[in-house]
């Protein structure tokens, strides 16, 4: 027997299977075992399941494995899901461009005709098989999922701290205290100076108001006129004392001391925001990224068995008859950068 291709669909509440020759574009159902899982829910599941399904396709068919997959998968699979289909595939030896991807409302348009078990997984299962032989219509291409949205914040991002200004705000601050400090200490070193001043003119004050007199001596009159008899001698009363002017008293002086200043806290730095993923991190978004990356990573994993390196693979291999030419080329371009990201 030639090559055939093997077509598998999970369904909601089924899974099934097909195989066609793709010289003569049949398509035969393949019974399954009742332990096939419905919806594989991680890459090892799917590779549990693709494994059946592969055993069961075998020992209906004999022969060589199916030279190419093709998988239709519900219409409500993110790409993130679909991508777990590519992972195990390749697992069991079937790179990226030995595989085809649609969704199940894609895939039931091309189906064949019934069957008496027939139903919407079974046709969509050859419906797929019928779609990677041949060109799509325009309005039955397989939908494109929109990537998932990430989980929402839990607060607004702080934006990072402003050093810069932190630092001028600081040296400000310092700048004052010292100024600050310095009139403390020269009006503290000269307090002693001021006392002594302060005293004497309390002093000085003190006489002003309380001024000394000294009584003036006058000489006494002499007479050339001898006295009479019965004449007394008695003494010349002193002049009276001549008013003192009193000064009015100046205001008293009044020292202001600065008062004192104290250190504002600085505000406390915030949390770097989280470092973001790497682009290896990133899962595809959609099934045409999934398909260049998963040919790319086969290049690279079994370019060191070619001679000539990827111009000598490429040279040797041919581009699978369900693998568009653009996703061809891109892949060898991004294997020749050595990253399929």
């Amino acid at each position: 027997m030639g090559e055939w291709l093997l077509g598998i669909a999970f369904g909601t509440t089924a899974t099934a299977a097909a195989s066609m020759d793709p010289a003569v574009r049949q398509v035969t159902p393949i019974g399954l075992p009742g332990g096939v899982a419905v919806i594989p829910a991680d890459p090892q599941g799917a590779t549990a399941v693709l494994r059946a399904v592969l055993d069961a396709a075998l020992f209906t068919r004999s022969g060589p494995p199916p030279a190419g997959l093709a998988f239709a998968y519900p219409d409500q699979w993110a790409p993130q899901q679909v991508a777990i289909l590519t992972q195990a595939a390749a697992a069991l030896g079937y790179p990226a461009n030995l595989v085809r991807l649609m969704p199940i409302s894609a895939a039931a348009v091309h189906h064949s005709a019934g069957y008496p078990e027939d139903n919407a997984v079974s046709a969509a299962a050859r419906g797929a098989l019928l779609a990677a032989t041949g060109p799509l219509a325009a309005d039955q291409a397989p939908r494109q999922s929109a990537p998932m949205s990430g989980p929402s914040p839990v607060g607004p991002r702080r934006s990072a701290p402003r050093t810069g200004l932190i630092v001028a705000a600081v040296a400000a601050l310092v700048v004052v205290i010292g100024g600050a400090a310095t009139a403390a200490i020269v009006l503290a070193s000269s307090g002693g100076d001021t006392t002594s001043a302060a005293a004497g003119t309390t002093t000085n004050r003190t006489t002003a108001m309380h001024p000394t007199v000294s009584p003036t001596t006058t000489p006494a009159v002499t007479s050339a006129r001898p006295p009479a008899a019965g004449d007394s001698t008695s003494p010349v009363p002193p002049p009276p004392p001549e008013s003192s002017t009193v000064s009015p008293e100046p205001p008293p002086t009044t020292t202001t001391r600065p008062a004192p200043t104290t250190d504002k806290p600085t505000a406390p730095e915030q949390p770097a925001p989280p470092a973001k993923p790497t682009t290896s991190e990133v899962p595809p978004t959609d099934i045409h990224e999934a398909v260049v990356r998963g040919t790319c990573k086969g290049f690279l994993d079994e370019v060191d068995t070619f001679p000539g390196g990827l111009a000598g693979m490429r040279a040797a291999l041919q581009r699978p008859f369900f693998t568009s030419e653009a996703d061809w080329d891109e892949a060898w371009a991004r294997a020749a950068t050595g990253s399929c990201y």
